[in-house]
């Protein structure tokens, strides 16, 4: 799994970025395989948890 700082766009001299986390297929398919899948957050303790909504 990785998360990745992208360039949005750059606007009077400050850089805007999102982040993209990539999820292996192997756990895509463990959450039902679907073309798109909602997802929940909770961040605690300097950890990410995502499951499916």
């Amino acid at each position: 799994m990785k998360l990745q700082r992208q360039v949005t766009y750059k606007r009077k001299g400050r850089t805007y970025y999102k982040y993209v986390i990539t999820v292996p297929s192997q756990t895509v398919e463990k959450l039902g395989r679907k073309d798109e899948i909602e997802l929940t957050f909770e961040t605690k303790n300097s950890r990410l948890t995502l499951g499916p909504r």
